[in-house]
């Protein structure tokens, strides 16, 4: 994995510096309403401050991962890690930029070091990453898609079989065994009832759908709040809200009541069509076909704004066809794609 998918490199530095402020000051446990309405109009005041907030918050996100697994790391091998292998510093006139590559260096070590005690322990954690649709067979026979982009940790114990999906898209074929499987995303647990499913992990809540068999959806109390989303507050000062899902079914959370809740019944298919190459809107909201146009393309597309969001997109695409999908939205909707760089471009409305 390159440095490049840790930290935004070529996000000017006071940029940057501003995004790395309001990632911290969000992170705290004391948020006003006056310090959110204020990082709202920072968002708005430029395309530039949404792409550095998306990507640091990224990388806040891939810390507290390493920070959830830390106890499993044998600290002696850490600490017996030789200082001779470590290459020379480098002198770079920049002191910002040594910092970020400093930080991001020391994070693939650790990352390094952490799947190097954890992986032979076949109880152990294993973190997949996939920059492209990849297919994995766990030790208990079951089977993981991972759509492109996407990032899950698996562990194995005599207890139970456990999933996280910390990004991004994953189907999970389940192999019978008496230890239950669950999948964590984001603020609920997934439990296999003798299934195949897709869990997704978007901007707005996870998402489940079911392909065969059943799942139980939990709303989990210990679950770690979104550095994006504010209001799942609420989510953890109730009891948990479970939801169960047969075949052709989906659920999400309902961010507003607080609760898990069915979706209109869609095509679940569909929703899996990356797995053959395509991506099939109907009707989808123009922020999550977004979201998965990018899974496919190492493309930025900003929307210039909110509102633009709730607008709606339907075709057939080809996966990693960014152009296609943005001459597409340009003769669907009223709205016109803006180039800042050969990998960046930004959604507007239509002057």
């Amino acid at each position: 994995m390159s440095l490049d998918e840790w930290f935004a490199l070529g996000i000017p530095d006071d940029v940057a510096d501003e995004a790395q402020q309001w990632v911290s000051r969000l992170d705290s446990d004391q948020v006003s309403a006056e310090d959110r309405q204020a990082f709202l109009d920072w968002l708005d005041c430029s395309p530039l401050n949404r792409w550095a907030y998306s990507e640091l918050s990224e990388s806040w996100a891939k810390l507290s991962i390493l920070q959830e697994v830390s106890h499993l790391i044998d600290r002696s091998k850490v600490l017996e890690f030789p200082a001779a292998t470590m290459p020379a510093p480098e002198l770079i006139p920049y002191r910002e930029k040594v910092a970020w590559h400093s930080i991001a260096a020391l994070l693939l070590i650790t990352f390094g070091i952490l799947l190097s005690t954890l992986m032979p322990n076949t109880n152990g954690l294993q973190s997949i990453a996939s920059d492209q649709l990849k297919v994995v067979e766990l030790q208990d026979g079951s089977q993981l898609t991972l759509n492109a982009n996407t990032l899950v940790t698996t562990q194995l114990s005599n207890k139970a079989r456990e999933i996280w999906l910390h990004r991004g898209d994953v189907i999970v074929k389940v192999t019978h065994d008496e230890r239950p499987l669950i999948v964590h995303a984001q603020n609920i647990d997934i439990t296999a009832i003798g299934t195949e499913f897709l869990v997704s992990s978007r901007s707005t809540g996870p998402d489940v759908s079911v392909l065969e068999g059943a799942v139980q959806m939990t709303l989990s109390e210990d679950s770690p709040q979104p550095l994006w989303d504010f209001d799942r507050a609420s989510f953890f000062n109730n009891k948990p809200d479970s939801l169960l899902l047969s075949a052709g079914e989906s659920g999400r959370v309902d961010a507003g009541q607080s609760r898990l809740i069915k979706n209109a019944p869609a095509d679940v298919k569909r929703k899996i069509s990356w797995r053959d190459g395509l991506l099939i809107f109907a009707n989808t909201d123009l922020s999550e076909a977004i979201d998965q146009v990018m899974r496919h393309s190492n493309m930025k597309i900003n929307l210039k704004h909110p509102a633009l969001a709730e607008l709606t997109v339907s075709g057939i695409f080809n996966a990693g066809d960014t152009e296609e999908f943005l001459s597409a939205i340009h003769q669907q909707l009223p709205v016109e794609a803006i180039r800042y760089s050969s990998n960046w471009v930004v959604v507007r409305a239509r002057q």
